[in-house]
């Protein structure tokens, strides 16, 4: 599993972008255990890059590729 966040720039006129936060792969978390877990660790990630916003968030199976690259 992982995190897939959505970001825009606080300053910038070009689109906001996906990115992932990836997970402990051996956790072998589910969804509903991922869902629990992202709050505190978008908002961490948040405070660490001051110059982007977080928009959205949610979990992802990183084998499916469920979001684009």
């Amino acid at each position: 599993m992982e995190i897939v966040i959505t970001v825009c720039a606080l300053l910038a006129a070009h689109p906001c972008e996906d990115r992932a936060i990836g997970l402990d792969p051996e956790a072998r978390l589910t969804p509903a255990t991922c869902m629990m877990q992202a709050m505190p660790i978008v908002a961490q990630w948040a405070s660490e890059h001051p110059k982007l916003v977080v928009k959205r968030w949610r979990c992802a199976d990183r084998s499916r590729k469920e979001w684009p690259v």
